[in-house]
């Protein structure tokens, strides 16, 4: 009879050859302070703990399916031929990922093997159809390739960063000619550009539900004014805070001054 049970996956392996040099694509794929800027929908921050000789262990902030959690990761670094990743503690604890890369002529050949240990809740990762795990060990490598090679432009990079931090993206190629030619001919300025991205419907569609900022709001109004905001008060100063019009601190001192206004 046939099995139609679902296969358990405990090893994968992603093969890419890429037209950048090895040392460039190496800096970049164990540059763990800046995985937040490769992987934005996936990982909020990095914290390095530990950090000797080829030896890295950081902490990120995973954002994954509307949860956060913490992960340990240890990096180990043969620069420029070897990188392994392995996870220290959770539900995933053990899992170990090694890539090697290799050249020849302009061609990179990077190799992934991804060793899978998974408990609990993350156990039913390994029974998922083999082609859905490659699509996205491939989705994350094509991530690292393309910040690669976008970074080779200093203002291409520049536009990219910005479009990666506030919008959780990488810039498209519209955007990158269109702010490109502003930058490059002095029409506007960096932190300009920071200003229009954040006033676009797409950042503020992105902040339209962080309660963080609404509650941050209710807190300051009831510490300064001893009373909630109302929802137009909510509102305006959401929206002041979400395009960077104003801080925290700066609200605070307003509210303070406005009710001076009144006692007087």
């Amino acid at each position: 009879l046939p099995n139609f049970l679902p296969e358990l996956i405990t090893e994968l392996e992603v093969v890419k050859e890429v037209d950048i040099e090895k040392e460039r694509i190496y800096r970049v794929m164990t540059d763990v302070e800046n995985y937040h800027k490769i992987l934005p929908r996936n990982i909020q921050s990095s914290n390095i703990i530990e950090q000797s000789d080829n030896l890295t262990l950081v902490e990120y902030d995973v954002f994954e399916a509307g949860i956060n959690s913490k992960l340990l990761v240890q990096h180990k670094m043969y620069p420029y031929n070897e990188h392994i990743m392995e996870i220290i503690d959770g539900d995933a604890k053990g899992t170990k990922i090694t890539q090697k890369f290799s050249n020849k002529d302009s061609v990179t050949t990077i190799n992934t093997v991804i060793e899978f240990e998974l408990e609990g809740i993350l156990s039913t990762i390994g029974f998922l159809p083999k082609g859905n795990l490659e699509h996205a060990a491939n989705t994350i490598l094509t991530s690292f390739i393309d910040y690669s090679q976008i970074s080779e432009d200093p203002i291409n990079q520049t536009i990219d960063d910005l479009y990666r931090e506030i919008l959780l993206r990488p810039a498209d190629t519209e955007a990158l000619e269109y702010w490109g030619s502003m930058l490059e001919g002095e029409i506007i300025t960096k932190q300009e550009l920071r200003k229009n991205i954040l006033k676009s419907d797409e950042a503020l569609s992105l902040k339209l539900f962080n309660a963080q900022t609404a509650q941050m709001i209710l807190d300051i109004f009831n510490e300064v004014l001893d009373r909630d905001p109302s929802k137009s008060e909510t509102s305006h100063y959401k929206y002041l805070i979400d395009i960077e019009e104003i801080t925290e601190e700066e609200l605070r001192s307003e509210l303070k001054q406005l009710k001076e206004n009144e006692e007087d």
